[in-house]
Order: structure tokens, then sequence, then C-alpha cells
């Protein structure tokens, strides 16, 4: 009896490594190929410069901790630890001073406020926003369409209902740039922008706001 082909991922990468775990546990033959000397891809701890240890490349990496994969996967067992970075942003201003983006949103507009008052209060309200969209998609990002989830999906279309829904709905099919433009304004239009270009997104891309939303998980 001929022995079937195995499932072949391409690249060891932290995406690659995951679909590689979840088929072999449903009991596939499963072959990795990885290009470079070792797993990890982007994920990869590299002294890339003396004395300083950097990941090669997965800036968003930690989003896998909103989602069930450590436990499920027993990545602690395996020796995984992450080192969560507080504050996980910075924006230097023209004039030299810096602004903290903070896991605490209050910190966070606290350290903006220090700059700019109204820009802080801006911000509070595009993060409550954002807020709420994290919340109302995170489910089906997670795969998790039971009843936990249908709750934390409505919690955040209720939070949504309260925000505006029409407003929102404009921002999030809108470009970026505009979007930080009228909803934030002044030099934190560059700070929000940084992470939806890590996505790929260009700032004139309709549909693009979805990303600078995005960084109200980073606060979650």
């Amino acid at each position: 009896m001929s022995r079937s082909a195995p499932d072949v991922v391409v690249g060891a990468g932290h995406n690659g490594l995951v679909a590689a775990c979840y088929l072999a546990r449903a009991g596939r033959d499963v072959l990795v190929l990885e290009a470079l000397d070792r797993p990890g891809g982007g994920a990869r701890t590299e002294q890339t410069i003396p004395g300083f240890r950097f990941d090669l490349h997965s800036v968003a990496h930690n989003i896998i901790n909103m989602t069930d994969i450590p436990a499920d996967l027993d990545l602690a067992g395996a020796g995984l630890v992450y080192q969560e970075m507080d504050p996980f942003s910075i924006a230097v201003r023209p004039d030299g001073g810096t602004v903290r983006f903070y896991r605490s949103v209050e910190r966070t507009v606290a350290s903006i406020a220090e700059h700019d008052p109204v820009a802080a209060d801006a911000y509070a309200k595009f993060i409550s926003d954002g807020t709420a969209v994290v919340r109302a998609i995170l489910p089906a990002m997670r795969g998790d369409m039971g009843a936990r989830g249908a709750w934390g999906a409505a919690r955040g279309l209720a939070a949504i209902a309260r925000a505006g829904p029409l407003r929102l709905a404009r921002d999030l099919m809108a470009p970026y740039e505009s979007t930080l433009g009228r909803r934030v304004g002044g030099d934190l239009v560059g700070a929000g922008a940084a992470f939806a270009a890590h996505g790929g997104v260009g700032p004139t891309a309709a549909g693009g706001s979805l990303f600078v939303y995005w960084q109200a998980a980073y606060h979650l």
C-alpha cells in the first residue's frame, strides 16, 4: 500500500508553523520547508546590531495573543515567552518632544496632552471608536463563533451603535489619510499611519482606515 504524499507547508515562519501544528494534530503527515537556516521567519530574534536583539520583521505578531492559539498549542510549554513593550510605540515631534503610546489609553492621552490637549481628546474618542470596531470583528478573527464569540461581537456592535454607525462606516470606507486627518489631525497623523503602513496599505487606498482603527487592539 503506497504512502500518500505529505502536506507541504512552504515557510517556517510563525504562520507556517501554526498551520503545520494544526495539520499535524489532525493526524496529517506534514513537511515544512524553509529557505533560511532555522525556523521563525519574521518573528525570529536576531542580533542585527551588535549588542541589540530584534525580531526580523513581524512588528504585529503579538496580535496572536488576542486569539486562543498560544493556549491551544501550549506555546508557553514549548518555551515561548512574550516580552511586551509598554509603551508600545513613540512619536518624536519636530520640536524634540516625545509622545508615548502606552497600553493604557489614559496614560497615552496624558502623554499627548502634554503637547496638545485638543489632539489628546481627539485621540481618546478615536480609540474609543476603534475599540468598538475591534471588539466586533475579533470573534471572527479568532474563529470563535460560539456563544462567547457572539456575545463579544454583540458588545462591539452595541458600542458601534452608540458611537454613530454612519460616521464609523464613512470612516472605515475612507483612506486612512483622510480619516486620521479628520479624526485626529496634527502630527499624530503620522504616528497612527505607521501601523497601517506596516499592513502594506497606502494612505490613499479606499478602505484603508480599518488598519488605523486596529491601533485600538494594541491598547487592548
